[in-house]
């Protein structure tokens, strides 16, 4: 761009060229404009954290995870931050560190019900698996959003594990009800 040009040393215009990247699709050059931010001004939170994001988007989840830890060293209580860096730590694996990742974005003010529920999913993940502890999270989910349909398909899911199907049979019954157009399905 013209503007990336005249101004090579400005981070907030690499930063907005590397927002209008993405917006418009194209990931790999807006990963670049978001490093160019980063490297011009280390301390740039947002610049971290859309780096993250598009990278995470570009299946890059070690460098994803990275980037997303840098955001929160420089704003440590970034609800948005936080609930990045868990679904990163997810994706890697991690679900313990994702939920306490989880955890610091629910007690920073984050969507409770949507950290609730990833904080249930990551219960879930986890190789000792406890479904109590999950349903325990979930059930508090719907409480936080009672039309939470991720937290009714992990609730149908861990009872269907648990091999208590009018349980199962009902949370999903729930959650087809409504499941037209739910942004808490991201987590899931």
């Amino acid at each position: 761009s013209r503007a990336a040009k005249a101004f090579p040393k400005d981070s907030e215009i690499a930063y907005n060229l590397g927002v209008a990247l993405k917006q418009g699709g194209k990931l790999p050059r807006a990963a670049t404009e978001f490093e160019r931010a980063t490297t011009l001004n280390p301390r740039h939170a947002d610049a971290w954290n859309n780096l993250g994001s598009t990278l995470s988007d570009l299946n890059d989840i070690p460098k994803s995870a990275a980037a997303f830890a840098r955001a929160i060293d420089i704003q440590p209580n970034n609800p948005m931050f936080l609930e990045n860096a868990g679904g990163a730590e997810e994706g890697l694996g991690r679900p313990r560190a994702a939920r306490q990742y989880f955890e610091r974005a629910l007690a920073a003010g984050g969507d409770r019900g949507r950290l609730l529920t990833c904080i249930a999913a990551t219960w879930m993940d986890n190789q000792e698996g406890d479904n109590d502890k999950a349903l325990e999270y979930l059930h508090a989910a719907l409480a936080a959003a009672p039309d939470n349909i991720a937290a009714m398909a992990l609730i149908g899911y861990v009872e269907e594990r648990r091999h208590n199907l009018k349980a199962a049979e009902k949370a999903v019954a729930q959650g087809l009800a409504i499941a037209d157009d739910d942004p808490l399905l991201n987590c899931v």
